[in-house]
């Protein structure tokens, strides 16, 4: 009787693909989370048929009853387990379900795990899609340390 073999996910990483739109993003304060430990693909991706929304320091994403809308973001490729486990309890424990959806660079359609909002968000939603532009233009002057977004 053959015995199965023990494979150390370590040792055969698998790809993830995420898409991150909010505090993930470069120049972000979460950043640092996903820096070193993961690779950006291409450049910018769209999100369709959702919108953004500001909680406050973080965005939330939540299905569009603009099928219209989209959200701008960035797509990384992560193979560390640690990393992805410890990215989805922050996001399940601040009110985001895990899911696969498609997004697009203009050129490609890529499907990915992205982190929607549980409930609908009450704040308005942003309408350009976009939260670096959204702190931007929403930053106060004592806010901004130099080279930081946010």
């Amino acid at each position: 009787m053959k015995m199965p073999v023990n494979i150390d996910i370590d040792e055969h990483p698998r790809k993830h693909y995420y898409f991150v739109y909010g505090s993930l993003r470069e120049g972000c304060h979460n950043f640092r989370l996903l820096n070193g430990n993961a690779k950006r693909v291409g450049s910018t991706w769209i999100l369709k048929g959702f919108s953004l929304h500001s909680l406050g320091s973080y965005p939330a994403i939540y299905p569009s009853e603009n099928k219209s809308s989209e959200v701008i973001g960035e797509v990384y490729e992560l193979t560390d387990l640690k990393t992805i486990q410890y990215i989805d309890r922050m996001e399940a424990g601040a009110g985001y379900d895990k899911r696969t959806k498609i997004v697009y660079d203009g050129n490609n359609a890529l499907p990915v795990t992205v982190f929607i909002y549980q409930n609908q968000p009450q704040s308005e939603a942003i309408e350009h899609g976009d939260w670096i532009l959204h702190l931007t233009l929403n930053a106060k002057p004592e806010d901004k340390k130099e080279g930081e977004t946010q």
